[in-house]
């Protein structure tokens, strides 16, 4: 039998690579004389610069740069064998390094992003890929883009302060004289538009520790930065799929540097090989921290779920909180799912959640094994 293990980060807990080795473990028990495949996966988000490094190889820079709110941190980007770059977002831009509360929420940039972009170009890289997650800002990129030349000017002609809440005051863009010269790919965790109802602001900007207030003038602010976007570069970056990714990162990579965007599992699939492991597997056990209604919207274990299913080869979900129905659980591609909280309590999987994870994937393969036709679910 052979098993693929590829599950995402317990985000603020344990790295997919903990993760991973704590399913392999449980496993094990269950199937000690299975062949195993360990594949830490990634969905633009954070660990996905380690995710490309160990599957294909590379050398890893740090570099010193402006983080989110302008204090000097280290971050990294990869070069990679084939002069591809790979940069996380969250490691320059991340809502990790911040202390989320409307302020911070209010003014939190991607300078540090576009710092990146510049030293990996600068390293030779012909394109990069910019892993778009898991970040404190809502500036539609607009801080990455200043690196590269572009000036976001005020009514006056003055520049405008970081952060997503001074986009409102927007009156024009100008460019810089020579376009961003790598090809760039923004490797997007959810594909959320940039504005609107399911919007990056409305959506995602209470998990930034914006307010009420905060929400509404960043919404106003990327509103506005499309606005200007449409009328002075001719793009209409408010439709784009994926746009409110990282903040409206994934937009600012389409209007100020040229990019494409994609959803991150799947460039991740392919450009490693995820794709023929799950092809070549007879399981796949995958998860994450919390699978829930936004993991419908691009995260890794659901894009996982969907490869297994075309595939033919059953996969199993292990989350530390699993908040999706059983129909849902099913119609993403799972043939079972189970959450830490749910199975064994908070106290557990707080306390000690890489044994809970190895617990909790012997009790699902257990018991997939006892019934052998896969269909036990636990809420």
């Amino acid at each position: 039998m052979r098993i693929l293990i590829a599950p995402d980060k317990y985000k603020g807990s344990l790295s997919a690579t903990s993760v991973a080795d704590a399913m392999t473990r449980g496993a094990r028990k269950v199937h000690p004389d299975a062949s195993f495949s360990i594949r830490p996966a990634a969905d633009g988000g954070e660990g996905t610069l380690d995710a490309f490094v160990v599957a294909t190889g590379g050398r890893v820079h740090d570099l010193t740069v402006p983080g989110p709110l302008g204090a000097s941190i280290v971050a990294r980007f990869a070069l990679l064998y084939d002069d591809t770059a790979i940069i996380e977002m969250a490691d320059a831009a991340g809502l990790s390094l911040v202390e989320p509360d409307p302020a911070s929420a209010a003014r939190s940039d991607t300078a540090g992003v576009g710092r990146l972009m510049v030293a990996a170009a600068d390293a030779g890289a012909r394109r990069i890929v910019v892993g778009v997650g898991g970040s404190a800002s809502s500036d539609g990129g607009t801080g990455a883009a200043r690196e590269i030349g572009w000036r976001f000017l005020d009514d006056g002609g003055a520049g405008l302060p970081p952060g997503g809440v001074a986009l409102a005051d927007l009156a024009r863009i100008e460019g810089p004289r020579e376009p961003f010269q790598p090809e760039v790919i923004g490797a997007c965790d959810v594909d959320n538009p940039l504005v609107g109802s399911s919007g990056s602001a409305r959506v995602f900007g209470p998990q930034k520790g914006a307010d009420e207030d905060t929400v509404a003038r960043l919404e106003e602010g990327l509103d506005r930065l499309a606005e200007v976007i449409r009328k002075d570069l001719g793009l209409d970056i408010s439709v784009v799929p994926h746009g409110g990714a990282g903040g409206g990162m994934g937009a600012g990579l389409v209007a100020f540097f040229g990019g494409t965007l994609r959803p991150g599992p799947e460039l991740l699939a392919e450009s490693t090989g995820l794709r023929s492991n799950i092809d070549d597997a007879d399981l796949v056990i995958t998860g994450e921290g919390r699978l829930d209604d936004s993991s419908l919207r691009g995260k890794a274990p659901v894009a996982i779920a969907r490869m297994a299913r075309s595939a033919g080869t059953p996969c199993v979900a292990v989350a530390g909180d699993l908040r999706l129905e059983r129909q849902q659980v099913k119609k993403s591609g799972f043939v079972d799912a189970v959450g830490l909280i749910q199975s064994g309590g908070a106290s557990m999987a707080d306390s000690d959640p890489e044994r809970a994870i190895e617990k909790a994937t012997e009790g699902i393969l257990r018991k997939r094994l006892e019934r052998k036709e896969g269909r036990t679910f636990r809420k």
